[in-house]
């Protein structure tokens, strides 16, 4: 299908020959401090770096016609890592480098009121920072805050209906995987898609949303979003999906060792992933939200699971480690308290940025925090640093990987 995809994209790129070019590269380096823990001893089992220097080229390229925009921005990666046993007694350097497509779409103005974009592409919405649950096509990653992190898109197609100012539909059908790693483990792709509905008040920032469809195992879902603002500086916002069964695996203790099996009860409907937030923005914009996972672990179930990532002896360790890093959940507890602020002209530097956010777990009161500093340089130059750090006790869900990271790079555009 790609084939024929990008035979298409050519010669209609020869056609219309307005075309726009653009590039961010990166260069970065992160130290980190990591964790022994049951899922990781000795660092041997998972093999997180101690340093980490990247390289990273997107290049974003547009054929721009009089109704249709082609958009492709691919992406060259370049990293090297130290690894190393926590008790210094091995040591390894590697190197790889991959070239990435991260969205190829072409988005065709059919009327006046309705859009197609087709191809791959990354499709967002919600008012919430953490995640979009009423969004099931697109999952939380713990990286998707960082200065170098960018989506990859999803193969989509899209029809947008503009009805009025105030009203919009959206028809979503994903009918072919993009071959990335699925977050549910030993997951086959099926296809999936939604309807989903807008409306935006004038005026303030007032809106409200209602999606629907199948997820992820054919699972059907209904979703909803809003915001709603009293005044310009202060929001009150909220994101939800409501599931028709749970999708993802659980840990059970079978036979004095614990295995992950999967969650699916008949007899157990409509699992709610909520958020709820508040965001105050003037000269600083500050984020407060409350997040309910349903499917999540309890205390006791995240402890077993853990169990299970650790048992090295057990003769499905492999499959139950697997299963613990893509068990088919957005977090893995049910409850959570996420705060972020960002500044502009940071203690009234100018073109310095300045960003923090937590993440605390109520199952076992572990964090995570991200302070991060980004600063133009030039037109075309600028400069980060950033600094991570996880708070609790020895084995809690945020005290199993890396205890800090500090890291620095600079980004070019041309």
């Amino acid at each position: 299908m790609f084939k024929y995809f990008f035979i298409f994209f050519i010669t209609c790129s020869i056609v219309e020959a307005d075309w726009r070019f653009s590039n961010d590269s990166y260069l970065s380096h992160q130290q980190s401090e990591v964790i022994e823990s049951e899922i990781n001893f000795n660092n041997q089992v998972l093999r997180r770096p101690q340093a980490e220097s990247q390289l990273i080229v997107r290049p974003d390229i547009r054929w721009q016609g009089s109704k249709t925009q082609w958009v492709l921005r691919p992406e060259l990666l370049v990293d090297f890592l130290q690894i190393e046993n926590t008790d210094k007694t091995d040591a390894e350097t590697k190197s790889n480098s991959e070239v990435d497509l991260k969205d190829f779409f072409i988005q065709n103005e059919l009327s006046r009121k309705i859009t197609s974009i087709i191809g791959l592409q990354s499709f967002q919405w919600g008012p919430a920072e953490l995640l979009s649950p009423s969004n099931p096509l697109f999952h939380f990653n713990s990286g998707q805050k960082g200065f170098l992190y960018k989506e990859k898109g999803k193969v989509l197609v899209r029809l947008n209906f503009i009805l009025d100012k105030q009203n919009s539909i959206v028809l979503v059908a994903e009918p072919a995987s993009s071959q990335e790693k699925s977050w549910i483990y030993d997951e086959e792709f099926k296809p999936r898609g939604l309807i989903k509905y807008e409306m935006a008040a004038d005026g303030l920032a007032n809106y409200f949303g209602l999606s629907a469809g199948i997820e992820d195992k054919e699972n059907l879902f209904v979703g909803g979003y809003f915001s709603y603002s009293p005044n310009e500086a202060f929001s009150v916002y909220s994101d939800v999906k409501v599931s028709q069964y749970k999708i993802n695996f659980e840990p059970q203790v079978v036979g004095g060792v614990v295995n992950f099996v999967e969650a699916f009860d008949p007899k157990e409907q409509w699992h709610p992933l909520a958020i709820l937030g508040i965001r105050w923005e003037s000269s600083f914009d500050w984020r407060l939200e409350y997040i309910y996972n349903s499917a999540g672990f309890t205390q006791d179930e995240l402890k077993l699971a853990q169990l299970s990532a650790g048992q090295i002896l057990n003769p499905n360790f492999s499959k139950n480690l697997s299963t613990y890093l893509q068990p088919g959940l957005e977090l893995l507890g049910q409850s959570y308290i996420y705060s972020s602020l960002r500044v502009s002209d940071f203690f009234s530097f100018k073109e310095i940025n300045f960003f923090a956010r937590v993440i605390y777990s109520q199952q076992d009161q572990s964090s995570l925090s991200q302070i991060e500093l980004d600063k133009g340089l030039s037109d075309s130059t600028s400069g980060f640093v950033s600094y991570s750090s996880s708070f609790g006790e020895e084995e809690s869900e945020f005290r199993l990987l890396n205890s800090w990271t500090v890291g620095a790079g600079l980004k070019w555009s041309l």
